[in-house]
């Protein structure tokens, strides 16, 4: 009986930290520690991909960094060509949803309503589920629409709004201008 009475002192001790009220009754205990195991094995199973991948995921925050500085982009389109690309403005949609400005997300990427129940149907998919490598089906669906929504944005919207603008600081100016200067 004392084991019962320390697990459930301890669950609580684990719930104020996290700031959730839990009432005991009986037989809950095994299920709300089935949880906490299920809980810990999604962060085991994050933290190994992080482990798996730190020397890529290093290499992308070192780009991000420097082609943010130097050119005020990390998209490889708009820093090779200047012209915007599918995915232009889906971080700064995203950066919209996350503090619940759901109509500038939308204005500035409409995708945004498709990409991020994906990504967390993936991330759960993987992480929680376990299963391996990435539903084709349903991302390449995805990534037609956003093609297909990028073409009429260039067509309708291009260059008098952002995201859709040219940067004039690109890679093939900055080559085209050090020959012509010679």
């Amino acid at each position: 009986m004392s084991d019962s009475r320390d697990r459930v002192a301890g669950l609580r001790v684990f719930a104020f930290i996290l700031r959730i009220d839990v009432i005991y009754f009986p037989g809950d205990i095994e299920m709300m520690v089935d949880a906490m195991r299920s809980v810990k094995r999604i962060f085991l199973n994050i933290w190994k991909d992080v482990k798996r991948y730190r020397s890529g995921v290093l290499a992308l925050a070192v780009y991000c960094a420097v082609t943010h500085i130097f050119f005020h982009t990390i998209c490889p389109v708009a820093l090779v060509s200047g012209f915007p690309c599918p995915g232009c403005g889906l971080t700064r949609a995203f950066s919209q949803l996350i503090t619940l400005h759901f109509v500038a997300a939308v204005n500035m990427h409409a995708c945004i309503v498709l990409w991020v129940p994906l990504i967390i149907w993936m991330a759960v998919r993987r992480w929680a589920f376990e299963k391996p490598g990435f539903p084709v089906g349903p991302l390449v669906g995805v990534m037609i629409i956003t093609v297909v929504y990028y073409v009429w944005r260039m067509v309708t919207i291009y260059p008098y709004r952002l995201p859709m603008v040219f940067r004039e600081k690109n890679l093939i100016n900055i080559v085209l201008r050090a020959f012509a200067g010679r």
